[in-house]
């Protein structure tokens, strides 16, 4: 409750009382830099919308070891640092970003969050290694993602406001973080154990609710009979519908991208001065 009261109360403070801007308005209101702000949003909440609970899918629905499941989740990492920095090469030889952002980093991701829906069930053969595939593609969009909108963000500002927009952009990040982790568990508490109530084999009934609040009561169960199957199909279920909400999501992203406007930054003029 204190958080939205005081983001409130900072905007007005701005807005009327201070004598001096942290963040000047105009550039707030500049469609740059809102639309990359809002890219960096959705983009963080559709991230944390299907990933909330990817490590434990990982385990429990894919049957993993703790080792490979660490390996699987660390793709991202590995990979968004090590695209961004082609991308940045490629950024700086072309002039443009916009096109990266748009043709390379959300296709990317919409292509790999779409195929997650395809290989998310325990039944198929290929479920693992696609699984795996799906990551190094959204591995190689998000770096570039993220760094062609703290590009955009920056580019209408003056040298003095860089600091100041970039903490801007950072909120934007971790409000979409929040709110995907809001939608994740809202999805969580109301299918997964709707699921289990509709797979469980009869016997095991009674044991619901204790399955569906410990992953380790569920790693308990050999992987192959019933019981471990249906709670696996139970957490697929659930993915499912965090993978959608994802996809819309995405739609949204596509659309703050599209309303940026297409700066060239090889014909930028950089700010230089002297250092004593």
């Amino acid at each position: 409750m204190c958080g939205p009261l005081l983001l409130v109360a900072f905007a007005a403070w701005e807005t009327r009382w201070t004598p001096v801007k942290f963040i000047p308005t105009h550039l707030l209101t500049d469609r740059t830099v809102f639309f990359a702000g809002a890219t960096v949003l959705f983009v963080f909440f559709l991230s944390a919308a299907w990933n909330s609970w990817f490590t434990s899918i990982l385990l429990v629905t894919f049957n993993q070891r703790v080792s490979s499941t660490t390996c699987i989740t660390n793709i991202y990492r590995a990979g968004s640092c090590l695209s961004a920095l082609a991308i940045g090469y490629l950024i700086r030889r072309s002039g443009q970003f916009r096109w990266v952002a748009l043709w390379f980093a959300l296709l990317l991701t919409t292509l790999g969050v779409g195929l997650i829906i395809r290989f998310r069930t325990p039944d198929a053969a290929d479920s693992i290694s696609g699984i795996v595939t799906t990551q190094m593609l959204i591995a190689l969009a998000g770096g570039p993602l993220v760094l062609t909108a703290e590009i955009a963000i920056i580019t209408p500002l003056d040298h003095q406001h860089v600091a100041a927009i970039v903490a801007i952009l950072d909120l934007f990040g971790g409000l979409g973080t929040a709110l995907g982790s809001t939608v994740a568990t809202a999805v969580w508490a109301n299918v997964f154990p709707a699921a289990l109530g509709l797979r469980l084999p009869a016997a095991v009934l009674p044991l619901a609710d204790r399955i569906y609040s410990s992953i380790y009561f569920q790693l308990g169960y050999a992987w192959g009979p019933p019981t471990r199957m249906a709670i696996a199909w139970a957490y697929a279920d659930a993915q499912q519908y965090m993978l959608i909400a994802s996809l819309c999501l995405l739609a949204v992203a596509w659309l703050s991208v599209l309303l940026r406007r297409d700066v060239r930054v090889d014909e930028l003029k950089q700010t230089k001065s002297n250092v004593v």
